[in-house]
């Protein structure tokens, strides 16, 4: 996880974690994620993850984080979402974050357990 942290690139107030050298997450790098969500969303932001291999998006999966935190399928594309959306407002609690074409195409091409492929059609798109 500590490479995760040099990894984050901050969009006042938004702040992108970069996956795409991370090969394996557990639940320690999960809590992380889960606890450094509060800063940039106290600030009115949020947290973006970006380019999760398909390990680590399965834990995401698994964990139910893939519901609660924006993923994109690079950091460019988290990138342009804050750019499109600069004044980005916390989340209600519950709320599922919208996914992007590219990350939903990522995701319809892997079996994920626990996930049924209706639940991607039903993942809004940007």
């Amino acid at each position: 996880m500590a490479g995760v942290a040099t990894a984050v690139e901050a969009r006042a107030p938004q702040v992108i974690v970069d996956l795409a050298g991370l090969k394996f997450i557990d639940s320690s790098g999960v809590a992380a994620l889960a606890r450094g969500r509060n800063h940039p969303r106290h600030a009115g932001g949020d947290l973006l993850l970006a380019a999760p291999r398909y390990q680590v998006l399965w834990v995401l999966t698994l964990t139910r984080q893939i519901d609660v935190l924006p993923v994109h399928a690079s950091v460019e594309e988290a990138a342009r979402s804050t750019a499109a959306h600069p004044a980005a407002r916390p989340r209600r609690r519950g709320m599922i974050p919208a996914r992007s074409p590219a990350l939903h195409d990522r995701l319809a091409g892997h079996d994920i357990p626990g996930r049924d492929r209706d639940d991607l059609d039903a993942i809004p798109e940007l």
